[in-house]
């Protein structure tokens, strides 16, 4: 098994642990080339959390690691820059270079969702909402930003849309709801404790159910009538925060806005321009 695969198989790395072994993963050749005093400097922990990781990754100590490390680089040239979305930058990393892998960052995951969509799936969930007479939005926790920016992005060229945060509202919604509503699920994981039976009871309902998740079958996306795919390599819970996830669920969020816009591309220029003026009140 390589490196990667046995880390991203352990759940019992502690959160130092966990740093160095992505750091591991950021600096395979440089790592290959280091001992053991030397790595603990660069990564800012000890020799002793490197021995054991090294332990609990399966190896007898950093030598042996370092063996394999090298054999997977010179099996795979490709591997030995490759960038980690889950750890981004380094405790060492000043202002402006984490500004830098950030931006890294940022292009990665576009680059990586933008992979990931098909267009006849796209054009048919934005032909989906813009029929819909009411569209209320499921999703929690920090993707509640990315769903009042589309609330108010649709509402601005006049498509009703919801957007219930309580577990109460959000089950009052989804009773209310009927045929002429379409519901969009928002959720990285496709695995979040709310969202099942709300898709159940959608689906009772008759509600279309557009689910955005991280590619790939989840029990979720399953039973949506469209999956919009987004970049899966940001780890659920081993990373520094959501930059990935928040990043890819933003960027689908804003594409599926302008394919919707598209289709009634000269009537929204009209009503965003006849409405500017009492939506901003500014004298300039």
């Amino acid at each position: 098994m390589k490196i990667e695969k046995q880390i991203l198989s352990r759940s019992d790395l502690t959160p130092l642990e966990s740093e160095l072994a992505h750091y591991l993963l950021a600096h395979r050749k440089e790592v290959t080339e280091q001992d053991l005093q030397t790595l603990a400097r660069s990564s800012y922990t000890s020799k002793s959390t490197i021995l054991r990781l090294c332990k609990k990754l399966g190896y007898r100590g950093f030598n042996e690691l370092k063996v394999q490390l090298a054999k997977e680089n010179f099996e795979d040239p490709d591997q030995q820059g490759s960038f980690d979305v889950n750890y981004p930058f380094l405790a060492k990393d000043p202002p402006l270079e984490i500004a830098k892998k950030i931006q890294t960052l940022y292009q990665t995951t576009i680059k990586d969702t933008l992979a990931c969509l098909e267009e006849q799936e796209l054009l048919r969930a934005a032909h989906l909402l813009h029929r819909a007479k009411v569209i209320d939005i499921y999703t929690h926790a920090h993707n509640t930003s990315v769903a009042q920016s589309f609330q108010d992005k649709m509402m601005t060229i006049r498509h009703m849309v919801n957007l219930p945060l309580s577990f109460y509202s959000q089950r009052l919604c989804a009773l209310a709801s009927d045929s002429s509503h379409v519901a969009l699920c928002l959720s990285y994981s496709g695995k979040a404790s709310f969202l099942a039976p709300i898709i159940q009871k959608l689906k009772e309902k008759k509600v279309p159910v557009i689910l955005i998740s991280k590619v790939g079958q989840n029990s979720s996306s399953l039973k949506a009538d469209i999956h919009l795919s987004l970049s899966d390599n940001e780890q659920l819970r081993d990373r520094i925060s959501q930059y990935a996830s928040h990043m890819a669920m933003q960027y689908m969020i804003d594409v599926l806005y302008g394919c919707i816009y598209n289709l009634d591309r000269i009537q929204n220029q009209m009503i965003l321009k006849d409405s500017i003026d009492f939506m901003d009140d500014r004298s300039i």
